[in-house]
């Protein structure tokens, strides 16, 4: 590891991670909540089978602007977390028919903070895609999160994954007959929750994450070069640059490769070895960080780039309309795309990037590359 990189690391439980005095935010890149029944399954499951606090996995937090913003950054967990609060806004629902102060000490201890005006404030902030969705169903009191409806994504999850965990809390309380028993078992469900054990990593530096994925191997953690890169690139990105439309750069480039079926990460390192040297995926992030400086035209020609390599993976006769024996190279690519063979893409990838800077015809060498691959798995 390098010199300057350093982390903490303590076993502790989720009572003081999410209900300690710290406030969580999501940064504004991160995926969107993303969980889906199959997911909380599996955690209602190992919630109630278990009789001793099971090991929920590593947290990921960033400290870097925490004495400026006040908030401590999910550089991994938010799933996890998103559904904690999910889960504990359930059990505050469920006390309300039960034990009014009970539904309020848990909003008080559990989802939010209360100020010395008598104002509240939210212990987690997601992300952009849910915050005000999220906020309003889930964290706000005297929410009626059973009567959502919604068409967003991320949303719908939240709202199907509230409806999952009601049910089968209210299930779950049916074994039981007084008012009392009922009470009781919601405060083990809570204590439950509470007692979950976890391994908050803390680094003070969100560019260190990525040296936290490669050396840790947790349940969740699920970030990789390209979730660590697009943080790095709007984090760089100059002041003065509009970064909506950086953000709409992105999810284009996003799209484009989601188009060709290839992972985002195989992508960038394609296009990284098609202009710089060479490198692994396990140093991808690293190199990439270290070395990019303009980082505006970075994410410009990792756009172009994805262009281009959609014209690789997919290509139509009309993507090579302005080359000379256009004819030839798009049957000598197309050929290259039907023998699904990804090593020669480096090198058409740098051809057709800089066509217009080297202003010489490709369409020999493209042909003898077609030929070589061709030969060889003639010969297998």
């Amino acid at each position: 590891m390098p010199t300057d990189f350093s982390f903490e690391a303590d076993d502790l439980k989720i009572k003081d991670v999410l209900f300690s005095q710290r406030k969580f935010r999501v940064p504004k890149y991160q995926r969107p909540y993303t969980w889906n029944i199959d997911q909380v399954t599996e955690f209602w499951s190992d919630l109630t089978t278990n009789n001793e606090p099971y090991f929920l996995g590593s947290f990921v937090f960033c400290t870097e602007d925490q004495n400026k913003s006040g908030f401590t950054e999910i550089t991994d967990g938010q799933q996890r977390l998103l559904t904690i609060t999910i889960f504990t806004s359930v059990l505050r629902d469920i006390a309300k028919k039960l034990d009014e102060k009970l539904a309020q000490r848990i909003q008080r201890q559990d989802i939010s903070f209360e100020d010395r005006a008598g104002g509240e404030s939210y212990r987690i902030l997601p992300d952009e895609s849910i915050a005000t969705f999220f906020s309003t169903y889930i964290q706000k009191y005297d929410s009626k999160p059973l009567d959502i409806s919604t068409k967003n994504p991320p949303e719908r999850k939240v709202a199907q994954n509230y409806k999952f965990f009601y049910d089968k809390i209210d299930k779950y309380l049916q074994n039981w007959q007084s008012k009392d028993e009922q009470i009781a078992k919601l405060n083990e469900l809570r204590e439950k929750i509470s007692n979950l054990v976890v391994i908050d990593i803390e680094i003070a530096r969100e560019e260190d994450a990525y040296e936290i994925f490669e050396t840790t191997n947790a349940r969740g953690l699920e970030l990789s070069v390209a979730d660590l890169l697009k943080n790095l690139i709007f984090k760089k990105m100059p002041a003065s640059y509009d970064r909506d439309l950086a953000k709409e750069t992105w999810k284009k480039i996003t799209s484009n490769i989601e188009e060709t079926g290839v992972e985002l990460k195989k992508f960038i390192r394609y296009y990284w070895l098609s202009k710089y040297t060479f490198v692994t995926e396990k140093k991808l992030y690293r190199e990439i960080r270290n070395t990019i400086v303009d980082w505006k035209a970075f994410l410009d020609e990792l756009h172009e780039s994805s262009i281009w390599f959609v014209k690789l993976m997919n290509p139509q006769e009309s993507d090579f309309v302005g080359f000379k024996n256009k004819n030839e190279i798009y049957k000598s690519i197309f050929a290259l795309s039907l023998m699904n063979v990804s090593q020669c893409y480096v090198l058409l990838l740098s051809i057709l990037r800089n066509y217009n800077e080297i202003k010489t015809n490709p369409e020999r060498l493209i042909s003898l590359i077609e030929k070589i691959y061709n030969g060889l798995l003639c010969s297998l």
